[in-house]
């Protein structure tokens, strides 16, 4: 887009014209009040079901940035941008905003972490930040985004609930002659491990692929026997044999697991 979006918003409303011509569009937040007058054909370009409208108000709730973060989202407009990478407060209160606004969301990035205490703090940022109606869908993009080995931790260490439909798209890799928590493990999509590493010119992996089923019924798992794959295979081979192989149940006095380089495990 050619043109400075919010520049164009701020010029509207010292004209008396084009201020008859807008809609008049009020941001109201529980500490303070900002209204734009929004030509009409600016208006549809920001959303085709608001440019008609004389008169729009938006609750912002709580927001305490509110002319920035709509400079913000402004901006992304003209730049065509529909990304924004969540690590802090101003970037939360843009994507909440841009849905009340546009009715659209931004595309969600977010950080990674190594330690529980930064874990702890981004997620008192959404708490604290967030609009209610939006920390799910956020929360989720970021375990989305977070790698499994962290995830295994926070679920297993720290007993943090990662959402089922998260869950249910990852793949854990695992470390072999590792115990790991059986619970745990039931709850990603799939596991594979390096169980044959060629360290020649280049490095090669062979990886093994299993899963492990939670088994309420009889009150145990369902552990698929380990399938080992060939150099460069096994991810989409995996999605179909997983249904094939052999599972051997076990009851739930087993905690842990690990696994050899035979395609082999032991339980304790």
């Amino acid at each position: 887009m050619a043109f400075d979006l919010y520049s164009l918003i701020c010029s509207s409303g010292e004209d008396e014209f084009l201020k008859n011509e807008s809609v008049h569009l009020t941001l109201k937040s529980s500490k303070e009040s900002h209204t734009y007058y929004v030509p009409h054909a600016v208006m549809k370009i920001i959303n085709n079901k608001l440019h008609t409208e004389k008169l729009v108000e938006i609750d912002v709730g709580h927001m305490n940035d509110v002319q920035n973060v709509f400079t913000d989202i402004c901006n992304d407009i003209s730049r065509g941008n529909k990304h924004v990478h969540i690590d802090n407060a101003r970037k939360l209160e843009r994507y909440v905003l841009h849905d009340l606004l546009t009715g659209t969301k931004y595309k969600i990035g977010t950080p990674k972490f190594k330690t529980i205490d930064e874990y702890d703090k981004y997620n008192k940022l959404i708490l604290d930040h967030c609009d209610p109606r939006y920390r799910k869908e956020i929360l989720d993009a970021y375990y989305m985004d977070e790698s499994d080995s962290f995830l295994y931790e926070l679920m297993h260490t720290h007993n943090i609930k990662i959402p089922k439909c998260v869950m249910d798209q990852k793949i854990l890799t695992v470390k072999v002659h590792t115990k790991y928590d059986v619970s745990v493990l039931s709850k990603f999509s799939d596991l594979k491990y390096v169980y044959f590493h060629n360290r020649g010119d280049w490095d090669h992996f062979y990886y093994a692929y299993t899963k492990i089923y939670l088994n309420d019924t009889l009150g145990g798992y369902n552990i698929c026997k380990p399938k080992l794959y060939g150099e460069h295979r096994g991810h989409e081979e995996w999605k179909e044999d997983k249904f094939n192989v052999e599972q051997l149940f076990v009851n739930n006095k087993y905690k842990t697991i690990s696994f050899d380089c035979h395609g082999k495990f032991t339980l304790e």
